[in-house]
């Protein structure tokens, strides 16, 4: 299986937003860890571009400069092309932001989102909004979640929200049942 780890480093993800995505990946890799012996992993941190980096570059980085979340999106379609076909690999896609991204590339993380969703067994969408973070400068309707959520309906399409450190657990679970969830919508080949 390869796993590709995205997470949003502009300057709108606080320390408290990061600390939150970081925990999240980092149970998730000991968990892939000690669970897989073959898996690929694949760290992507994003503010307007996208970057490969390794695990330790990752978990390190911190927040500055604007944010293109398709970037993210768009290095991982081309990585899984180049590097991991689906014909020979399970792919698994999860991207963390705080849904603070441009409206007009909301609709392009969307199109980068239905090209993968044949090429991969699973997309998670993950958006950290804090209840003493608001952002008032953002209505609901213009986050990535609403877009990818109002126009995704698929099963190997979960987006979760996480408003405190305290959900990281139960986003975890509820991304790693992914595969046994059922929602009886018909899935399109």
């Amino acid at each position: 299986a390869a796993i590709y780890l995205m997470m949003d480093r502009s300057g709108s993800m606080s320390y408290e937003k990061t600390y939150i995505a970081k925990s999240f990946y980092f149970w998730m890799v000991q968990f892939l860890k000690r669970r897989y012996k073959n898996v690929s992993l694949v760290f992507v941190a994003h503010d307007s571009k996208a970057h490969l980096v390794t695990e330790e570059q990752f978990f390190g980085v911190a927040s500055s400069g604007g944010t293109v979340c398709s970037s993210a999106f768009e290095m991982a379609y081309n990585h899984i092309q180049e590097n991991h076909p689906p014909s020979t690999w399970n792919n698994y896609v999860f991207e963390f932001s705080d849904g603070d991204n441009w409206t007009e590339d909301n609709y392009l993380c969307l199109e980068y989102v239905n090209k993968l969703l044949p090429m991969v067994r699973a997309i998670g969408y993950g958006e950290i909004v804090l209840d003493n973070e608001p952002t008032p400068w953002l209505s609901e309707d213009r986050r990535l979640s609403s877009v990818l959520e109002d126009n995704i309906k698929r099963t190997r399409f979960v987006s979760i929200k996480i408003s405190s450190r305290d959900e990281v657990f139960d986003a975890l679970k509820m991304f790693f049942n992914i595969d046994g969830r059922s929602s009886g919508q018909e899935e399109a080949s």
